[in-house]
């Protein structure tokens, strides 16, 4: 969070339930990007370490979703939302 400052709003939550995946990240895209771009929340697993975590920062203060290429390191981590829940 500290390295995003201003740029994104981060919301923490305990579970987003896919426990497998260890530390999950979910990264939406602004509503611009979601109108412009048809761009889609990317769910990101296994984030367990900085420079992960830095890489997030580095895309979301690019644009993210929609915006921004999605880095090829981050592209190996990233998962599908549980939804077993959903009807």
């Amino acid at each position: 969070m500290r390295g995003l400052g201003n740029s994104a709003d981060v919301r923490v939550t305990n579970c987003l339930l896919v426990c497998g995946e260890s530390n999950v990240v979910v990264v939406s895209p602004t509503q611009s990007a979601r109108v412009e771009c048809g761009a889609r929340p990317i769910w990101l697993g296994r984030v367990l370490d900085s420079l992960t975590v830095a890489s997030i920062v580095r895309w979301v203060k690019a644009g993210g979703p929609g915006r921004a290429d999605l880095p090829s390191d981050l592209a190996t981590i990233a998962t599908e939302p549980f939804t077993d829940l959903v009807p």
